[in-house]
């Protein structure tokens, strides 16, 4: 069944034509190329950032946690790896209006039973007053312990 894109009944917004099996396949095929064209580009960003040089880090500078300052290797709490995810609070806004990736990835790192297993420890910096970070817990209920801010804001 093969329906001309401009019939009535097949030119609804944002709908394509109906086709036979032929034009989708080959309209597929060519699709199919780019897609994968934009895997491997994808795939080599991917290798180049992380063949990206390293800069050294004063473990010494301090920042402030729930309770008072403390060294930044601290943090690690004599775990290998620290994961450090920025959760970007815009003031003034409620919490249904803060950043929709932020809020995803701290609902689904809510709990980090499986990385604390493995040596890794995560952390969520608030690169504010130490009151806003209450709010973020408060919402995302994530461990005290899990947010910071930064000295000086």
């Amino acid at each position: 069944m093969t329906t001309p894109p401009d019939a009535p009944t097949t030119a609804l917004p944002g709908r394509p034509p109906v086709v036979d099996l032929a034009t989708w396949q080959a309209a597929r095929d060519e699709l199919l190329v780019r897609e994968k064209a934009h895997t491997r580009e994808g795939d080599a960003l991917a290798a180049a950032r992380r063949r990206l040089p390293m800069v050294e880090f004063d473990g010494t500078v301090e920042v402030v946690g729930p309770d008072g300052p403390v060294p930044f290797l601290d943090l690690f709490q004599g775990r290998d790896e620290l994961v450090v995810y920025k959760h970007m609070w815009w003031d003034g806004a409620p919490h249904q209006g803060q950043c929709e990736g932020c809020t995803n990835a701290a609902w689904h790192l809510k709990d980090a039973v499986y990385l604390n297993a493995r040596g890794c420890l995560v952390r969520r910096p608030d690169h504010g007053p130490l009151g806003r970070g209450g709010l973020v817990r408060r919402v995302h209920g994530l461990h005290p312990a899990l947010v910071l801010g930064a000295r000086g804001g």
